[in-house]
């Protein structure tokens, strides 16, 4: 259990330090370019592993799950991650709230187009 939230974090970690785009191989080099939380945690071969390896919920209900609700796969770890963030984040004076459209180009039936922004095709986040 402990590696999996190793996993995630070190997911959510590349994400903040803008490596999503990286080769996997460039994540964990040892000249002082890749990023220093992943060649801390976990064995590149190990990372490689899990995101193989890694499935939520069943074959056997998917169509029925994905009827409801687009990110049936994930939901109940995506209420997890919004409440431990609620949990741990306090609202400041200055906060303000915001969308953005997260560029995105594979598929995906909640993809959207908005011409007039940068990147015209992501998922728009609330």
């Amino acid at each position: 259990m402990f590696e999996i939230i190793v996993l995630f974090g070190l997911l959510y970690m590349v994400g903040v330090n803008k490596a999503q785009h990286f080769n996997v191989k460039d994540l964990w080099t040892s000249d002082g370019s890749a990023v220093d939380c992943t060649t801390s945690t976990i064995s590149r071969g190990r990372f490689l592993l899990f995101l193989r390896v890694l499935r939520f919920g069943s074959f056997a209900d998917r169509a029925e799950r994905k009827a409801h609700d687009n990110l049936a796969a994930i939901r109940d770890e995506s209420d997890e991650f919004k409440s431990q963030c609620k949990k741990n984040y306090q609202v400041g004076e200055y906060s303000t709230v915001h969308e953005m459209l997260e560029a995105f180009r594979g598929r995906c039936k909640f993809q959207q187009h908005i011409p007039s922004k940068p990147a015209k095709y992501g998922i728009k986040v609330f």
